[in-house]
């Protein structure tokens, strides 16, 4: 995925999250940065961890909680 498209994407994400009633699940603050800049992590770093992302985390990723659910019914740790 080319950088600057992946920058359009995740602009495109903010833009919406934003136009989202506050009262609705997925709504993002007008006072709060894009989620890169408050999660302090770059647009290229990014990019290679969304191009790395099965090598990089196996398997399984989200909380928990479900991640060890879904283990436990296929019989994995």
């Amino acid at each position: 995925m080319d950088v600057l498209f992946f920058a359009d994407y995740l602009d495109l994400i903010n833009l919406t999250g934003r136009a989202v009633r506050d009262d609705e699940r997925g709504a993002i603050a007008e006072d709060l940065p894009p989620i890169l800049e408050r999660t302090r992590i770059s647009r290229a770093a990014w990019l290679q961890l969304a191009k790395d992302f099965g090598t990089a985390f196996c398997t399984w990723i989200g909380q928990a909680e479900h991640v060890g659910r879904v283990c436990e019914r296929g019989g994995q740790r």
